[in-house]
């Protein structure tokens, strides 16, 4: 395929993942009760601190994963790649993230075997993680 070629159909995909998520926050606008909100200012930073510290342990945690299956990365490629294939996770389908990350693994020549596998692993990752955070919470709060 041609550079070109490439170049126009990854902008056409980019362009069709914002337009989606455009569409859904048209369609749902209405139903945004503005009149109800109120913002916790301290809690706002707190939240987007936090959302900090989980998207630089999660890139960490996919080098780690990437390394312990003999694939060597550097953080900033580990961020830049979760970074820029996180988008697909919104598009219908909950795969497309995956694919975006093979596929922008395999332009980085990592293997492409390598990159799925380590995605599973990931996902076994996200589930112990979740579950053991849900267990301490549930003990905590008692419900």
């Amino acid at each position: 395929m041609s550079r070109t070629l490439r170049t126009i159909i990854t902008t056409l995909v980019i362009i069709a993942i914002f337009a989606f998520l455009l569409r859904n926050l048209i369609l749902n606008w209405a139903k945004i009760p503005f009149d109800k909100l109120q913002f916790n200012i301290p809690l706002i930073i707190l939240s987007f601190g936090m959302l900090i510290l989980h998207f630089f342990c999660y890139s960490k945690s996919w080098q780690v994963i990437m390394q312990a299956l003999g694939v060597r990365i550097s953080s900033s490629q580990s961020i830049w790649m979760i970074a820029t294939t996180q988008v697909g996770k919104y598009i219908p389908g909950k795969i497309w993230y995956m694919v975006g990350r093979v596929y922008v693994g395999k332009k980085a020549s990592m293997d492409g075997k390598i990159l799925a596998i380590s995605m599973v692993l990931e996902t076994c990752l996200l589930i112990v993680t979740g579950s053991i955070i849900f267990f301490i919470a549930t003990i905590i709060t008692g419900d």
